[in-house]
C-alpha cells in the first residue's frame, strides 16, 4: 500500500477481513480462489475483497476506506506483518454464481451498467422549490419494498401511444395510465430543441406552422453533430431537415418515454399518495389563480 513502505499480502489481508467482520454485525466471509489468486466474499452484497501487486482491490469504496484503515492500525500496532491465516468459511470458488453477485465483480457488464446508472440523478426539481423523485427513484423504490409493476394493456398505432399501468404494494393496487398524441408530443419537444439553437440564431425562426412546428426564415441551416464510430462532427441540414430527424429520434423512443412516465406515476400513487404529476399541479394551480381573480373582478 502507497505511502507504508511494506507491501500488503493475502495474510494481512485476510487477518484485516476478520477484524472488519468482527466489528460489522451481520457482515460474513468467505474464502476462495479464482485465476490462481485468494479472493474474499462479503455478504450481505457479495462485495469481493483481494490482494494484487501488494494493493487492496474493492470495487466498494467504504468497505475498501474500513479495510485500509484496519490495515494500517494493524502495522503500526504490531510492527510487522502478522502471518496467521484467519480461520473463515472456505468456497472452492469464487466467481459469478449469482445475480447480485455479478454487480461487484469489477469490470462484469452488470458493474457498468450499474456504474451508468450512478450517474442519473435520483431527484430533479419541479420548481418552487420543491424536489421530486426521478422516475426510477419512484420504480425502484417500489421494488425495495416488495411492490411490483404491471402492464395491464398498451396501444402503439401510428399517430398514438397508450400504456395502462398496475402497481401493487401487499394488499393495495392502483392503476394509472398515459398517452401522447404524435403531433403534440414532438410539437411540444421541437420548441424543447430549437431554444438551444435560438440562442445562437434568435432570427432563425419566423414563425408556427399549422401542426404548432416552427417555421424557419427562407435558407436556415442548423449544424447537427453526426456520430460515426468513434468519431463525431458537425454537419449543415436545412433547417426543416435537421428538425425532423431530432423529431424521428424522439417518437422513437416516445413508447419507452410513455410507458416509464405511467409506471413512475403509480409507484407515487402507492408510496407518497400523489396522484398528480408537477404539470397537473401546476395546471390546477393556475385554474384556481383564475377563480379567484376571475371572482375579485366581479366584486369590484
Amino acid at each position: 500500500m502507497a505511502g507504508t513502505g511494506k507491501e500488503l499480502t493475502d495474510e494481512v489481508l485476510g487477518r484485516a477481513i476478520q477484524e472488519f467482520v468482527s466489528k460489522n454485525k451481520g457482515i460474513e466471509a468467505s474464502e476462495g480462489e479464482q485465476d490462481g489468486r485468494k479472493r474474499w466474499l462479503l455478504s450481505p452484497g457479495d462485495i469481493i475483497v483481494q490482494c494484487k501487486d501488494g494493493r487492496l482491490e474493492c470495487a466498494t469504496t467504504g468497505v475498501k476506506m474500513d479495510l485500509a484503515k484496519i490495515i494500517m492500525d494493524m502495522w503500526d500496532s504490531v510492527g510487522e506483518e502478522p502471518t496467521k491465516p484467519p480461520s473463515l468459511a472456505k468456497r472452492p470458488t469464487v466467481g459469478i454464481t449469482t445475480r447480485p453477485q455479478a454487480g461487484s465483480v469489477p469490470g462484469s457488464a452488470l458493474d457498468a451498467v450499474r456504474d451508468c446508472q450512478a450517474t442519473e440523478k435520483p431527484t430533479y426539481s419541479p420548481g418552487g422549490g420543491r424536489k421530486a423523485a426521478a422516475a426510477k427513484t419512484n420504480i425502484a423504490a417500489l421494488m425495495e419494498l416488495g411492490g411490483s409493476l404491471h402492464i395491464r394493456d398498451r396501444i402503439h398505432e401510428e399517430n398514438y401511444i397508450e400504456y395502462q399501468v398496475a402497481a401493487s404494494l401487499g394488499e393495495q393496487v392502483v392503476e394509472s395510465s398515459i398517452s401522447i398524441f404524435k403531433q403534440e408530443y414532438l410539437a411540444k419537444k421541437a420548441w424543447e430543441w430549437i431554444v438551444r439553437v435560438l440562442i445562437k440564431d434568435p432570427g432563425i425562426v419566423v414563425g408556427v406552422d399549422s401542426y404548432g412546428m416552427p417555421e424557419f426564415r427562407e435558407g436556415a441551416e442548423i449544424k447537427i453533430r453526426i456520430q460515426e464510430d468513434d468519431n463525431s462532427f458537425l454537419v449543415s441540414l436545412p433547417a426543416k431537415i435537421a428538425l425532423w430527424r431530432e423529431m424521428a429520434r424522439e417518437w422513437q423512443s416516445a413508447g419507452r418515454v410513455c410507458e416509464t412516465k405511467a409506471m413512475s406515476r403509480a409507484c407515487d400513487m402507492l408510496l407518497r399518495g400523489n396522484f398528480q404529476n408537477a404539470d397537473e399541479i401546476r395546471e390546477e394551480q393556475s385554474e384556481v389563480r383564475a377563480i379567484q381573480d376571475n371572482g375579485k373582478a366581479e366584486v369590484e
